[in-house]
């Protein structure tokens, strides 16, 4: 995979809600259609609370997901895997315990070329809460093109927790492959309005297709 910046244009739009419990992942999600990712298509993934999206691990829906982040990827040990980060740290977001933000998935657009989009939206940070700006990003991924689009509206760090670290980017199942953008791996980055893209060169502009003759 490489990774390049791309113009900042997120998604507008309604989208299903995704219950928050803080620390946790979501029940399987469907999705429209199969996406390859490091090799391997998957119509199903699990989002966790705390800022992205698992591929193959639908044993994880509902589980404790882990907040804990303190080296940079790739890296063997790190606790998420298979994963993309929209922006992966301790995030706060349990509407019974006082969770401000939502978070919402759906899809958009026409095959063969729909979006996936999952929409974290106003989370507060475990620790600061919303004592500082509040975090807003969307991951998503597209149809055909397998081409993975992070639009990061706001990231500010909770510098008196977990060292405010925090992770764009992306890491395949054993954790020995991962990219970020520059600046953007396990730190205490600050960030707004900005978006970046991961693809494999060359490999999203051959894709199978029918020509029709009339």
């Amino acid at each position: 995979y490489a990774v390049t910046a791309i113009p900042f244009q997120p998604f507008s739009g309604t989208l299903a809600s995704i219950p928050t419990e803080d620390d946790r992942y979501s029940s399987v999600i469907t999705l429209p259609f199969f996406f390859d990712f490091y090799g391997f298509n998957y119509n199903q993934i699990v989002v966790s609370t705390n800022g992205y999206m698992t591929f193959g691990q639908t044993s994880l829906a509902g589980q404790y997901s882990p907040w804990a982040i303190t080296y940079q990827i790739p890296w063997a040990n790190f606790p998420a895997k298979n994963s993309i980060f929209g922006c992966y740290e301790d995030l706060y977001n349990n509407a019974s315990q006082g969770g401000l933000g939502t978070i919402t998935y759906g899809s958009y657009g026409t095959a063969p070329y729909r979006k996936f989009v999952v929409y974290f939206y106003n989370q507060p940070h475990f620790s600061c809460n919303s004592t500082i700006p509040l975090t807003s990003f969307q991951m998503i991924i597209n149809e055909t093109t397998n081409i993975i689009d992070v639009q990061l509206i706001n990231r500010a760090p909770c510098t008196t927790w977990q060292s405010g670290n925090g992770v764009i980017g992306i890491i395949n199942a054993d954790g020995t492959q991962g990219i970020t953008p520059t600046g953007r791996n396990t730190g205490a980055w600050t960030a707004a309005q900005e978006a970046w893209r991961f693809y494999r060169p060359g490999y999203y502009l051959n894709y199978p297709f029918t020509r029709c003759d009339y």
